[in-house]
């Protein structure tokens, strides 16, 4: 049976690495009394996959993993038999049950939405909005990308959707009602981006090239 876990990740759980985050969920599961799956031959793991997973030093509001069970009650009682044992800085949202043909998290994912936010001297803010707007107009946004096999060259025009400018303090909530607040005076950038590949869903990417409009 598939499931498909959504979680936010907060605090100072967003100085953990996908990695470290991955065998974190592997011990909650057990602790949480999940009966997962596991896989066959002489090294079994829990069958479990994540959908682009964040970097380092960012919060979420949302973040997707999916895992296999051989037996459960009730999805309900499998987010709160979760939520017990999370330490402070996640949270589980939501537990669903996939069908048995869905596809998996990664490639289930559409679009991503990134939230940018200023610290007073960052860059100037005047005629923000403005130069955002001109930034996304134009006809090609190009990137060098280096890999281990060599450097690609995108247009990362085609994976943003959406950019805009946002006044005043950002809240957003977490565990346990808990507030997030950026201060007043502080302007974020909100970022609708392409999804479903690694390339479109890390915000590095779109970041560096936003430092050109918002620096003018």
């Amino acid at each position: 049976m598939k499931i498909r876990i959504k979680f936010s990740k907060y605090g100072t759980m967003k100085y953990i690495g996908h990695l470290d985050m991955m065998r974190y969920f592997q011990k909650a599961i057990r602790r949480a009394g999940i009966d997962v799956k596991y896989s066959e031959g002489f090294s079994p793991h829990q069958i479990m996959s994540f959908a682009a997973p964040l970097g380092v030093g960012m919060e979420s509001r949302g973040e997707y993993m999916d895992i296999e069970v051989l037996s459960m009650t009730t999805a309900q009682e499998m987010k709160e038999a979760l939520n017990r044992v999370m330490v402070e800085g996640v949270e589980i949202l939501s537990v669903s049950i996939l069908p048995d043909h869905a596809k998996n998290a990664m490639a289930s994912v559409a679009a991503a939405s990134y939230l940018l936010q200023k610290k007073e001297g960052d860059y100037p803010v005047d005629g923000l909005t403005g130069k955002l707007a001109a930034f996304l107009a134009q006809e090609t946004i190009p990137y060098t990308k280096e890999t281990k096999k060599g450097v690609a060259e995108l247009n990362l025009k085609e994976g943003i959707y959406e950019l805009e400018a946002e006044n005043g303090p950002y809240a957003g909530k977490c565990r346990q009602q808990r507030q997030y607040q950026a201060g007043d005076g502080h302007r974020s950038i909100q970022r609708l981006c392409r999804g479903g590949d690694s390339t479109w869903c890390i915000p590095d990417h779109k970041t560096g090239n936003l430092h050109g409009p918002c620096s003018q």
